[in-house]
């Protein structure tokens, strides 16, 4: 659709026709298509990563097993295999729109070695860009550095550190198959310094008291445990250092763009307390307000209203 409209924009007439057939070389260039292909094969994935992270009801059992899943799945289409079967959807796409692959691309400026190499055997990269023209080139020098690069940032996000954090996190949710586990809570013990010898003989009295009392998620247990504060000071703790840790700044950086909405220039003598209130309102919009009680709670507190609220 997008060369289409480009081809249309070139034979158009107007000023926008030389950037139009210059775009539409690029398009039409082997290495654009292959580049495209890749990217929306990888990026495909990741963004079912993106999307369950940005998502409010994200606990951290959800998003270990996502996290792994994501990187294991990239992982594995590092090999010939894979890269061959993609390939082939790009032989087939190029064909249905009359583009060849086999077209090098526009040369901007003459390779020539420098003279200082005359009558030398070079043995390593001066500096020249390879010429990317075929299947193994694309599998060696795209495909193959787009998964590293990937996989590098993905780790060095989710760290093995972080990761052990996230699975110890998780087991402190009712629903874990793990639940409770001392060797499951001991990267999160490392990290909020708890002693691990106290939590454990906090957890074998705690376990046979929940079964009774049956908590659906780490908030339920949190208030289940609270009336026990002095008891199990460990496991709470721990709940609140779970329950405080985010899983991505998601919804922090909703806040500050709300809060960009908010506070315009027309607004810029607002109070930090009103601008607090309005965010809040703004934010949590979703729950649902019964506006008569509100209404009647202000008739309240504000007898000397001049308008009738009630």
């Amino acid at each position: 659709v997008l060369i289409k409209s480009l081809e249309e924009l070139a034979d158009d007439g107007t000023e926008r026709s030389t950037d139009a057939r210059g775009l539409l070389l690029a398009l039409n260039e082997p290495l654009f298509i292959v580049t495209i292909f890749i990217m929306d094969s990888l990026l495909g994935k990741i963004k079912i990563l993106s999307n369950q992270l940005k998502s409010k009801s994200l606990d951290f059992g959800t998003a270990h097993s996502l996290i792994s899943a994501v990187i294991n799945q990239i992982s594995e289409l590092r090999n010939e295999e894979e890269f061959s079967k993609l390939y082939d959807q790009i032989i087939e796409f190029s064909g249905e729109n009359n583009i060849d692959l086999n077209n090098k691309m526009k040369e901007r400026r003459a390779r020539k070695t420098s003279t200082r190499f005359n009558n030398c055997l070079i043995t390593c990269t001066i500096g020249q860009r390879e010429e990317i023209n075929n299947k193994n080139k694309y599998r060696i020098f795209v495909f193959y550095p787009v998964i590293d690069s990937i996989l590098i940032e993905i780790n060095d996000r989710f760290s093995k550190t972080n990761m052990d954090i996230l699975r110890s996190v998780s087991s402190l949710s009712p629903d874990s198959s793990k639940f409770l586990e001392i060797d499951e809570l001991k990267a999160l013990c490392v990290m909020l310094k708890s002693d691990i010898q106290l939590l454990n003989n906090q957890i074998q009295v705690l376990k046979p008291m929940l079964k009774q009392l049956k908590p659906k998620n780490m908030i339920d247990l949190y208030f289940e445990v609270l009336p026990f504060e002095q008891a199990f000071p460990s496991i709470l703790s721990l709940l609140i250092g779970a329950m405080t840790i985010p899983v991505s700044s998601t919804t922090t950086e909703r806040a500050f763009s709300k809060m960009k909405l908010i506070k315009t220039v027309a607004r810029n003598s607002m109070s930090d307390n009103r601008l607090s209130n309005l965010s809040l309102l703004a934010i949590e919009r979703e729950f649902c307000v019964d506006y008569e009680k509100i209404i009647d709670a202000f008739a309240i507190q504000h007898k000397n209203s001049r308008i009738m609220l009630k």
